[in-house]
């Protein structure tokens, strides 16, 4: 069985980021902005790509935050 190429997913104690982290909310924001734009009342993908990568951040940070308050 193979699962193709491993992408590391590694932050620090100050909640920085890999580039594997960048990559992935790039993505999902590009994903979600195609698909919801419109529910979201965005003039357009940029602008609904923008909100979701904010709120993509924003979310992951958080837990980040929470994991390292944990240790």
């Amino acid at each position: 069985m193979s699962y193709g190429k491993i992408h590391p997913l590694v932050f620090g104690a100050f909640n920085d980021v890999n580039q594997g982290f960048e990559d992935l909310i790039k993505a999902l924001a590009d994903y979600g902005a195609a698909q919801l734009w419109r529910p979201m009342l965005a003039r357009n993908t940029n602008e609904a790509r923008g909100a979701l990568f904010w709120k993509l951040r924003r979310t992951i940070g958080m837990a980040m935050h929470r994991a390292n308050a944990d240790l």
